[in-house]
């Protein structure tokens, strides 16, 4: 689900003419881990995709499960200006109790159990049960899995929407 983020990071940020130096400043993070976000040998944190898609303009559903068709420079929008790294403007308590109440919401709508849920997505149900009850944080990959089992994007299943 998530395989054209690694295409998707790195043609926006060439068609923006940006290095992963400036990127991962801007990001507030090191050029090592962008690098390894871009080469797929890291996932990317919620916190890092919410400021991508901020930096880019772009819901973070597009970032991570549709390819992104660019013309070869993207010169209708100036080079993106990030607020200080820290300064995502987004509640991430709230969106963490989202999707808490949305996974929670859509397992019962689908009358599937936590068990039968677990074996779809290949983790454990005790691993399922601490994501609805808030005790763990999934990664990028078993949101975009669990978005995927019940034909949401992923900004539907963390926002407050069901």
């Amino acid at each position: 689900m998530i395989k054209y983020l690694c295409r998707n990071l790195k043609q926006l940020r060439e068609s923006y003419e940006l290095t992963q130096e400036t990127l991962s400043s801007l990001l507030g993070i090191t050029p090592q881990l962008y690098c390894f976000y871009e080469t797929g040998r890291r996932t990317l944190s919620l916190r890092v995709l919410y400021a991508l898609s901020n930096l880019y303009h772009l819901a973070p559903y597009i970032l991570v499960q549709q390819e992104i068709l660019l013309p070869e420079r993207y010169a209708f929008y100036p080079v993106p200006q990030m607020p200080q790294p820290r300064g995502i403007s987004v509640d991430f308590n709230a969106l963490y109790t989202n999707l808490r109440h949305n996974l929670r919401a859509l397992r019962e709508s689908h009358y599937l159990s936590q068990v039968a849920l677990a074996r779809r997505l290949f983790i454990t149900p005790g691993a399922y049960s601490h994501y609805e009850t808030g005790r763990r944080k999934p990664s990028l990959e078993v949101l975009c899995e669990i978005a995927a089992v019940y034909g949401v994007t992923l900004d539907e299943l963390l926002e407050e929407w069901l």
